[in-house]
């Protein structure tokens, strides 16, 4: 039944929505760029097409094909996750302080939301960046999960909690 009441109270928090928009937006761009680059890599070693001699867009076709789907693969992880820890934070430090969303709190939550997601992106980027100098490809991909990780756990244990004005 918590379960239920949880779910329920992240659906009628307003805040929620501002929050997931606000979230997506850094982490899908960075987690779309690295998926790109490190299936660009993977592909000259495990050729999607063996046959493809062709050049696509001026790019051989397997670093073409591979990078779209990387790409595709991040956008989509790198959104979800960036949106799902912004949604959980931010629902955690309002769901008592702001039931509404007014002209005067709507920029403290956009910014909150910004700057937290930010952070998750930055720690992507930078384990991606890492692993990249180790090995490119796979390197890349495992040292951005390894940079969200160790961000996530970081802003997790924090007990910063969002300061937002308070109601009248």
């Amino acid at each position: 039944m918590n379960i239920v009441k949880n779910i329920i109270g992240i659906i009628t928090n307003p805040n929620v929505y501002l929050a997931a928009v606000a979230g997506v937006i850094p982490g899908a761009l960075t987690g779309g760029v690295i998926g790109a680059l490190s299936s660009g890599y993977i592909s000259n070693r495990f050729g999607l097409c063996a046959e493809c001699t062709d050049y696509l867009l001026g790019f051989h076709a397997n670093l073409f094909i591979a990078s779209l789907i990387g790409f595709i693969i991040g956008v989509i992880l790198g959104g979800a996750v960036t949106a799902g820890f912004t949604i959980y934070k931010i629902h955690k430090d309002t769901i008592q302080q702001l039931k509404t969303i007014s002209h005067d709190n709507i920029t403290d939550i956009l910014f909150a939301a910004f700057s937290m997601s930010i952070k998750i992106s930055l720690g992507m980027g930078a384990g991606a960046l890492v692993g990249s100098l180790l090995s490119p490809g796979i390197g890349t991909a495992l040292g951005a999960t390894a940079g969200t990780l160790s961000l996530l756990l970081v802003l997790f244990i924090s007990t910063n909690k969002i300061c937002l004005p308070q109601q009248n």
